[in-house]
């Protein structure tokens, strides 16, 4: 498609790749969305991802029983089921960890989750002046050894 119009700027490409990619990316949530199989589905998928992001369709019939309202209401109920899809398969893959791992382990992995990790930054000395570094690392309260 890009190769047929050599002509097309950057934005334009970058507007395909990122429906692209975003399609792919939420293409079960938006199947389930549409939760029918018609012959121009593609083209009501498109719809369906464009109006999540915000934009308004054009009155092409392609997207004819497409409503921006309706989708998002669909939408939402469909997000909130796949969230308690999630909280389900880690409640199994917790208690699989137990099975597998012992509880004593389990607990000290659960409590370990529980605190923030430490981050360790390495900075090159030549690009970056030590006393500078650490003063910039004050002022956003980061702790140094």
């Amino acid at each position: 498609m890009l190769k047929q119009n050599p002509k097309w700027g950057s934005r334009d490409r970058r507007f395909i790749a990122e429906t692209t990619y975003g399609i792919v990316r939420w293409w079960r949530l938006l199947n389930e969305i549409l939760g029918e199989t018609t012959t121009n589905r593609f083209y009501k998928l498109i719809g369906i991802y464009q109006l999540l992001n915000g934009h308004d369709l054009p009155d092409w019939e392609e997207f004819d029983g497409l409503e921006k309202v309706a989708i998002l209401e669909v939408a939402l109920i469909s997000v909130k089921q796949v969230r308690n899809t999630e909280k389900l398969i880690l409640i199994g893959w917790m208690s699989w960890m137990v099975k597998e791992l012992g509880e004593e382990v389990c607990e000290k992995e659960s409590c370990a989750l529980e605190y923030r990790s430490s981050c360790c930054i390495e900075s090159k000395y030549i690009k970056n002046k030590k006393l500078k570094f650490s003063v910039y690392c004050k002022s956003k309260k980061l702790r140094l050894k």
